[in-house]
């Protein structure tokens, strides 16, 4: 978790220089750096996900039907992994 925690510590750390910068031309550079890490973070959670789904997607279509109860759980991970592109046919 070392490279997560990194990268938060330097997108609070950004945050914090553009909140306190006076030139507009060094915010927007600031600007472009925040972007960048925010696409970084996001490539490496979605990676991450995908890699969970991919590992552990057989078990989830194995497992028992859910309950009633379960339904809304159910329907928000079938989401995801439709998202991430593993759908029933493309996981395991």
């Amino acid at each position: 978790m070392h490279v997560i925690d990194d990268t938060d510590d330097r997108i609070r750390d950004l945050c914090r220089e553009i909140a306190e910068e006076h030139d507009p031309d060094k915010v927007n550079e600031m600007c472009a750096r925040l972007r960048q890490l925010f696409q970084v973070q996001h490539n490496t959670t979605r990676l991450r996900l995908q890699n969970i789904a991919m590992r552990f997607g057989s078990q989830m279509r194995s497992a028992p039907a859910p309950s009633p109860e379960a339904e809304e759980s159910d329907s928000r991970m079938r989401a995801l992994l439709s998202f991430l592109g593993l759908t029933s046919g493309n996981a395991a």
